[in-house]
């Protein structure tokens, strides 16, 4: 009786250590900025525990429309996001842009600072903030 229950023990401690935090969940959300910044939308979306999508947007209208989504911002804790992917900015599908940057989550306050360089062309640049919340 004593040998099973101590492997009952010893296998919960195992389990119990090998649990990984889930710091997208953290993020995932509708993020909007009143301000004059260049995204005033962001809705990020969870992609496994440590990544993130973000879809930048802007307004069209009455709603927003995404020019950017970020397929896989890599969570380096639960408030730092590091951006560092290759995509399109839309409607432009052709021109391939690397991206790169950083995201700050602080409670539901988002901070985003990144920009954009054309593979084939690096004068063609675009720079992208964000301060809002949820």
């Amino acid at each position: 009786m004593k040998k099973s229950v101590w492997a009952v023990v010893i296998t919960l401690a195992l389990f119990a250590g090998c649990k990984k935090n889930d710091n997208a969940a953290k993020w995932v959300g509708t993020y909007t900025d009143a301000s004059n910044a260049s995204v005033k939308q962001i809705v990020i979306t969870e992609v496994d525990k440590s990544t993130v999508q973000m879809q930048l947007q802007t307004p069209s209208g009455s709603s927003f429309v995404t020019f950017v989504t970020i397929k896989g911002a890599r969570l380096s804790d639960a408030t730092d996001a590091i951006v560092n992917e290759n995509g399109n900015i839309l409607p432009d599908v052709v021109t391939l842009y690397h991206f790169s940057g950083s995201a700050i989550l602080n409670g539901n306050a988002l901070s985003f600072l990144g920009g954009a360089v054309s593979t084939s062309d690096s004068t063609n640049t675009h720079s992208y903030t964000f301060n809002g919340s949820k």
